[in-house]
This record gives C-alpha cells, sequence and structure tokens, in this order.
C-alpha cells in the first residue's frame, strides 16, 4: 500500500456498528497481546461490542459524545470517539475516549485525520481542554500521541479483570493550540 491513499472521515452511525466492533475486538487482540492478560482478549464477545457500539452510536443515549469513522474504498478501517470526560479529572473536562485503526493502514495519516476531527468536534461543542488515555506499555500508541505535543503526561492506575496496569493520562490544556499547530492552513 502506498502513502496516496484516498479516505474520508465522517460521523459514525448506528450502521457502522457491527464494523466497529470487529475493529474494537482486532485492535485490542493486536495491541495488546502481551501486555494485558490473554484470557481477556481471548473471552472479547462480537455480539457484546455490537450492543455496546449501537448503544453508543443512539445519539438519544448519550448526545456528549461524537463518533467519528474512517473509510477507504467505502470501507469502515477506524473511528474516534470523544467527548465529556469519562474519567474524573476536573482540569480537562473533555476526554477523547477511544481511536482505533486496522493495522494496514497505520501510517498514512489516516490516524491523524481521526484525532484532529475528534479535537476540531471538541473545539466546536466549547470544550477547552481534553484528555486521553493510553496504556503505558502501548508504545504504538504512546508514540502517536507524543507526536501532538501533550501539555502533561500522568500516571495512572488501571484494572482490568482484577490485574492492574499502569495507564497514562495524556493532556492538553488547550484544544485551540493543538489544532494550531497540527492543522494545514
Amino acid at each position: 500500500m502506498n502513502n496516496e491513499i484516498s479516505y474520508r472521515i465522517r460521523p459514525a452511525i448506528i450502521s457502522d456498528a457491527t464494523v466497529m466492533a470487529q475493529i474494537n475486538i482486532n485492535s485490542w487482540k493486536s495491541t495488546y497481546a502481551g501486555l494485558i492478560a490473554q484470557t481477556f482478549l481471548d473471552a472479547m464477545n462480537n455480539e457484546h461490542y455490537v450492543t455496546k457500539w449501537q448503544n453508543i452510536l443512539d445519539v438519544r443515549n448519550d448526545v456528549h459524545r461524537c463518533v467519528f469513522v474512517a473509510e477507504v474504498e467505502n470501507t469502515v478501517v477506524g473511528y474516534v470517539t470523544a467527548g465529556r470526560a469519562i474519567k474524573e479529572h476536573s482540569e480537562y473536562p473533555a476526554e477523547l475516549s477511544a481511536l482505533y485503526l486496522l493495522s494496514e493502514f497505520h501510517g498514512l495519516g489516516i490516524g491523524k485525520a481521526l484525532f484532529l476531527s475528534a479535537v476540531r468536534e471538541l473545539d466546536h461543542r466549547g470544550y477547552e481542554s481534553f484528555a486521553l488515555y493510553v496504556l503505558k506499555d502501548n508504545v504504538i500508541g504512546r508514540s502517536f500521541y507524543d507526536r501532538y505535543s501533550p501539555d502533561e503526561i500522568i500516571d495512572k492506575q488501571i484494572t482490568i479483570e482484577g490485574a492492574v496496569y499502569c495507564d497514562l493520562l495524556y493532556g492538553w490544556y488547550s484544544i485551540k493550540n493543538v489544532l494550531q499547530l497540527h492543522t494545514s492552513p
């Protein structure tokens, strides 16, 4: 695959739930293999995640969240979701809660487009700052987010299926600064 790929970013709709569930599961299994308990990864259930994404994409359930998908040749290859903070961190009222892209589409600018689409939407909704969490051992994810020069990185602990892991909070004090530094005129 070359670096000249055509893609589009659009708001997600309920009919995207099935493919988003597959991306969710496949991304977790490839990204977190060897980093979190394999029993948890093996237990990820497609039916559960389809229902989860249908509920998320039903705007009546959460008007504070935005979800965008990336399409290549009319096929969804990634997604991002952001909105009002899910986790408590008072200095960051907004949170980018997920960004997943099929691995064969890494390095083509699609992840950046998803990230900036979510950040723009947070700005449009009046948020001034935002945060996200990335597993400390997720070197690829950390490398991606480090490019956007977070204002702070804080160690946090999370528990998944009884096991404790180190999660990193990446925080940006100014959404406008992120957009000015990383958006072409």
